[in-house]
């Protein structure tokens, strides 16, 4: 049987790496979100998953090239304003475009500038999952709010936001949020964290094996549960 005109060109290598290909199967999708009733099934859905993650993969790939390119461009660029942010208008929805966040705002931070520093930071993740440069992200205008005594709107950024940060970094946010807090003259708030992160991290260490990563993370829930009990301890004697 003859191939037909789709067939032919969803079997070209060079339009794979187009960008009408990854175009092509973004419309696909939206009209499968758009339309979930017409679909006819499993078969179409894995048939564009099929085509489209060879095609998709190297357009993600030349981005991240890309906004690497800019980055380093910017680091030793006297325009380091305009540059970040133009990766940051350009790129936003990347992961990586967080790294011009930080930069941008270290540069204003420099510059005495800090409001604009606050904004460029004040990223709304929506529904992102926890990664490395969201975390890094959060605790870079958590730690620019505390400094600059705002400690109400730091513990509740922090809070609004504290499901990007990862996961092993989990009981150090929900630290600074006592922290914070207490700072912020809410000590039976604080307490309260840190009650909650004394009974999880107690419950970690309990049912911590023996093995070599898990030892590991057994050291350092230990120091992490030190640390809880030293500002129970502070707040009890009215230090903290």
């Amino acid at each position: 049987m003859k191939k037909t005109e789709l067939e032919k060109k969803f079997s070209d290598k060079k339009f794979l790496k187009t960008n009408e290909f990854v175009v092509l199967v973004g419309r696909f999708l939206k009209s499968v979100q758009n339309n979930r009733p017409l679909v006819l099934g499993l078969v179409a859905v894995a048939l564009v998953l099929i085509l489209g993650i060879p095609g998709y993969k190297y357009y993600q790939k030349q981005q991240f090239k890309k906004v690497n390119e800019m980055l380093y461009e910017a680091k030793n660029s006297l325009k380091k304003e305009a540059l970040y942010q133009q990766i940051i208008d350009e790129y936003g929805a990347l992961e990586l475009a967080h790294v011009a966040r930080v930069r941008l705002a270290d540069y204003y931070i420099e510059n005495n500038q800090k409001e604009k520093a606050f904004d460029v930071l004040n990223v709304d993740f929506g529904s992102s999952k926890p990664s490395l440069l969201g975390t890094l992200v959060v605790f870079k205008r958590v730690g620019l709010l505390k400094a600059d005594g705002q400690f109400e709107e730091a513990q509740k950024y922090l809070q609004a936001n504290q499901k990007v940060v990862l996961p092993e970094l989990q009981p150090k946010a929900k630290l600074y949020q006592a922290r914070l807090l207490w700072l912020d003259k809410k000590q039976d708030q604080a307490k309260s964290i840190l009650d909650q992160v004394k009974v999880e991290l107690e419950t970690k260490i309990d049912s911590a094996k023996s093995e070599t990563v898990q030892n590991k993370n057994l050291a350092e829930n230990r120091q992490l549960l030190k640390e809880v009990k030293e500002q129970l301890l502070y707040i009890e004697l009215g230090l903290m």
